[in-house]
């Protein structure tokens, strides 16, 4: 086939959620004829952030690729996973490969690209965190997608997926127009929010580069964006911090599949996914 299908997956929530991957995705993937799976991982482990264990679950359920945001560096049993993925991964490690946001900077463990050789194609996913709202002191996200691009280039890699993982939707919707035509797909991360704005949006180049502002989470229907209601209402209440813990029960796979040219590595097609299963 001259197009390659991706399915990207939103922010996937504790432990649970991992797991409910695992009976979903290798069916999901055949039915859809996937060819490579992208997640956000940054709140997959238990108490939020990602460690060694939930990452190797995503990688059984049948991810290729982990994308982080401002969780990545919250448990400190995965600093050593940081610097296992090299500019060059496709994922043959005991775990999914893994990125961080870009513009954490040169100091930061970790990547915030790499490179993941299919065989007969090559594809560059970057990372970037959000500067609205987002309380951090990061390197402006438009400069960083300039330097995305520009490595991607360099590489002559011509599939590039960026994960932008921020707050604000006008945010992320002017980063989709500023990366038009210059990236295969720009897919929106954080709010655990899906919207419904996914579309095509074209470049000066006449490529089409898929879009959408947030791609939603995989976590419980019944939930305050996938963690237990009562714990997040006493927090809002009191101002006390409280431990959260991820809901169960039926749940949600969201996401989006694109389908991307192979050799133009111009997007075809954008579909958004809202699939049910139980957590």
């Amino acid at each position: 086939m001259n197009n390659l299908k991706v399915l990207f997956i939103g922010d996937v929530v504790g432990m649970s959620a991992c797991r409910a991957l695992r009976k979903f995705l290798y069916s999901f993937k055949h039915e859809h004829f996937i060819d490579f799976v992208i997640a956000n991982g940054e709140n997959s482990a238990d108490g939020n952030g990602i460690t060694p264990a939930s990452a190797q679950l995503l990688k059984e359920s049948g991810v290729d690729f982990i994308t982080t945001g401002n969780h990545a560096f919250r448990r400190s049993e995965m600093m050593n996973e940081w610097e296992r993925t090299g500019v060059n991964a496709c994922g043959s490690s005991d775990t999914a490969a893994l990125i961080r946001p870009h513009n954490f900077g040169d100091m930061a463990p970790g990547r915030g690209y790499a490179v993941a050789d299919l065989g007969m194609v090559c594809i560059g996913i970057g990372n970037i965190i959000g500067s609205a709202f987002m309380n951090n002191s990061c390197g402006n996200p438009f400069f960083t997608a300039d330097e995305l691009i520009r490595q991607f280039e360099h590489d002559s890699v011509n599939i590039t997926i960026i994960d932008f993982h921020g707050e604000s939707t006008g945010e992320k919707r002017a980063m989709g127009f500023y990366a038009a035509g210059r990236v295969s797909a720009l897919v929106g991360t954080h709010t655990h929010v899906q919207t419904a704005d996914e579309c095509l949006m074209r470049g000066t180049s006449g490529r089409k580069t898929a879009y959408i502002s947030d791609a939603g989470m995989c976590g419980a229907e019944e939930s305050v964006l996938g963690i237990e209601p009562a714990a997040v209402i006493d927090r809002y209440i009191t101002a006390v911090p409280q431990k959260y813990s991820a809901a169960s029960g039926a749940g949600y796979v969201c996401g989006v599949i694109i389908e991307i040219d192979k050799k133009t590595g111009t997007a075809i097609d954008i579909t958004r996914v809202r699939e049910k299963i139980f957590i």
